[in-house]
């Protein structure tokens, strides 16, 4: 038999976590002195110590490591949590991958100088009839998620307005109905301008997006992921302009390079904005005193 020290150290691993194993019931001594307390382990728990190892090396948590370690296990059953693991870690990879993708695109633009390159203008925009289709966004949901909801709320968009033979008339549109719903998360309409009436169908329905007499807009190239640095800089500029905003923002797809991560896409992010009786932000109404 081996001291806890030692066994440690052939396992290589440390006192503390055996203690931890042995707390949990995930890896006990084989003998505890009942004089000294000292744990002891037999040579053969070297192996069941280097399995408890490499699986959560493989990512997997400790409670999930004890069914893996059952000698009666069919393989089949393992075979199925190990795909469920590599899955997971394929979401993840996913993840970061996009994740990393945003942060070189930020730093790209902060190093060129393109981070204050949006020049906003006030347009007007006139009624919309569009065919849309409506999805809800749970409340934590990632930009990299959003971006797959909006690509397959277009696609299936699209199929049916080709079944029905609509036309659409303009560009892509999402429509950011609702994102302040709290706990229970947001809703957005992803629709398309069309000339005609839009058959009835279990998904896709006929809409109106308002006019708005104001128009406040910022194009942006890159990513449609990305198009939230245009659209904090639209946020700025009517802060800063003595406007506020009066509807929903809407993002228009000018140029999709046929997903939502291309690099050569062009949006338009959009406000419905009316002039603000308030002043700007930080500044002090005409013949008021500012009190520090």
């Amino acid at each position: 038999m081996f001291r806890i020290g030692d066994f440690a150290r052939l396992g290589q691993t440390s006192v503390k976590t055996l203690h931890h194993y042995d707390e949990i019931g995930l890896l006990r001594p084989c003998h505890v002195d009942a004089q000294t307390g000292y744990r002891y382990y037999a040579p053969t728990q070297l192996f069941r110590l280097a399995r408890i190892l490499t699986l959560k090396d493989l990512g997997f948590a400790l409670d999930q490591i004890e069914p893996l370690l059952q000698s009666d296990l069919p393989p089949a059953q393992i075979a199925a949590l190990l795909r469920a693991k590599q899955t997971e870690l394929a979401t993840r990879i996913e993840a970061d991958t996009e994740r990393f993708r945003r942060v070189t695109e930020r730093l790209r633009r902060l190093d060129s100088g393109d981070a204050s390159r949006y020049e906003p203008v006030i347009k007007t925009v006139a009624a919309l009839h569009v065919a849309a289709v409506r999805r809800s966004l749970a409340p934590d949901i990632d930009m990299a998620a959003v971006g797959a909801v909006i690509g397959a709320a277009f696609g299936a968009l699209y199929q049916i307005l080709a079944t029905h033979r609509v036309r659409p008339v303009g560009a892509s549109i999402i429509y950011w109905n609702d994102l302040h719903k709290g706990d229970e998360g947001g809703e957005i309409l992803c629709a398309v301008p069309v000339a005609g009436v839009v058959l009835p169908d279990a998904d896709v329905f006929a809409h109106t997006l308002p006019a708005a007499p104001l128009m406040e807009c910022v194009s942006y190239h890159g990513a449609l992921l990305g198009v939230e640095e245009a659209f904090l800089a639209l946020i700025a500029w009517i802060d800063g302009n003595g406007y506020r905003i009066t509807g929903a923002r809407r993002d228009v797809v000018l140029h999709y390079a046929g997903s939502p991560d291309a690099d050569t896409s062009v949006t338009e992010a959009q406000f419905p904005i009316t002039r603000d009786p308030l002043p700007p932000s930080g500044v002090a109404p005409e013949g008021s005193e500012r009190k520090d």
